[in-house]
């Protein structure tokens, strides 16, 4: 009986161990959202998903100046990117690397 209940917490603990991360290398929209109204300063982002893990959508600074935003994600490199232009002509690129998975 001993011998059964200490296999059976070995195999748990065996399973649990080997549960792959939830989206490693990769981030869902809010927290995708949340880094760039952080990065560009915006108060407000609108995204929608697309099947590659990328978004595309909008954001709004404090001051009214309304920008488009591109973003994509590889999981493989760990990379968060966007690209962004702005009602006024401001434009440009960045990438964010993803160190620490959660």
């Amino acid at each position: 009986m001993l011998y059964r209940t200490m296999l059976i917490g070995l195999i748990s603990v065996g399973l649990i161990g080997c549960k792959p991360a939830l989206n490693p290398g990769t981030w869902e929209q809010g927290r995708v959202e949340a880094k760039l109204k952080e990065k560009l300063k915006l108060v407000e982002v609108s995204l929608l998903p697309h099947a590659d893990g990328g978004y595309t959508g909008s954001g709004k600074t404090k001051q009214g100046e309304t920008y488009t935003l591109r973003v994509k994600q590889n999981a493989e490199l760990k990379k968060l990117s966007w690209e962004f232009s702005s009602d006024r002509g401001d434009v440009g690129e960045e990438v964010f690397e993803i160190v620490k998975v959660e």
